[in-house]
């Protein structure tokens, strides 16, 4: 089965399921099987990492696949750098840790061959390694992890030839996003730093408001969307000490930098009744919003 023919017979699934405007790649083979991976185009902008594979046998039939099937829906909008300043940032490490790359015969994305859905990732340097050279940029909308699940965010794809390769149509060439939003609205600092102890990170909160007749204490802070919080309170009679620590949801993930507010609800013992909200993490009076 060559690739031109395993396109041709996944265009009508791609049809149906919307994304006949995917960009394929019939490259993969596991035994006698194509695969055909599709990544769509969504909003106007081409996708990486939100592919779906398509499995072809010799025959011509598709025998199988797996994807994204659920439309994305559209979250906030942030303005975004140029392909030169992105890949600036990127060459300057941005206190990004590459994610690991599967290493598997036959394929240029990544993936296993098998259909599982893999993220983008970025091969590890080695010592010694030659630079590697960008032929292209093109702007679109990549994976990543935002608040434990993946979303689409807007990068910059930038076509890489590997060192050693040569310049030929047989260069071996790779894929490597970065996110294009401006850092400005992107968090700089670890929005969960853990102390030399170990113990969960302490947020500092923002501001505080009460409901059910002052019983409930809502507090507000910022946060970073690859980890999960929870409030707790020690009252006395003329204050009440408020502490948010932070856990990350999955440990040893590669998580966006990107920082978002939340909001958390503790019960007080009784109405707080004018007194104190103090946020423990820096001693001082929390205002009410």
């Amino acid at each position: 089965m060559s690739a031109e023919k395993a396109k041709r017979a996944v265009r009508p699934v791609l049809t149906a399921l919307g994304q006949e405007d995917a960009a394929v790649d019939a490259s993969g083979l596991s035994g006698a099987v194509r695969i055909v991976t599709a990544n769509p185009v969504l909003g106007g902008l081409p996708t990486y990492g939100w592919q779906s594979d398509l499995q072809v046998g010799s025959d011509g039939q598709v025998v199988g696949g797996s994807g994204q099937l659920a439309k994305p829906v559209k979250g906030a909008v942030y303005p975004v750098l140029n392909a030169d300043k992105t890949l600036a940032r990127l060459n300057s490490g941005d206190g990004r840790k590459p994610a690991p790359c599967p290493s598997t015969p036959g394929r240029k994305d990544g993936s296993d061959g098998k259909g599982d859905q893999i993220a983008p990732c970025e091969p590890a340097p080695t010592k010694g390694q030659q630079p590697a050279e960008v032929t292209g940029a093109v702007f679109g909308l990549a994976v990543q992890y935002v608040d434990g699940g993946q979303a689409l965010v807007p990068s910059w794809l930038f076509k890489v030839r590997q060192p050693g390769t040569g310049n030929g149509p047989d260069a071996t060439t790779t894929t490597v996003t970065h996110p294009a939003v401006d850092p400005k609205y992107v968090a700089h600092k670890e929005p969960t730093p853990k102390p030399p102890s170990g113990k969960p990170g302490v947020m500092a909160l923002e501001s505080y408001d009460v409901g059910d007749g002052g019983r409930k204490l809502t507090v507000h802070f910022w946060g970073g969307v690859c980890s999960v919080y929870s409030v707790s309170v020690d009252e006395s009679a003329t204050t009440v000490k408020t502490k948010v620590t932070a856990r990350d949801k999955k440990p040893g993930q590669i998580c966006v930098k990107m920082a978002r507010e939340f909001t958390k609800t503790v019960e007080l013992q009784k109405p707080l009744d004018g007194r104190k909200v103090v946020d423990v993490s820096t001693g001082e009076s929390v205002p009410k919003r």
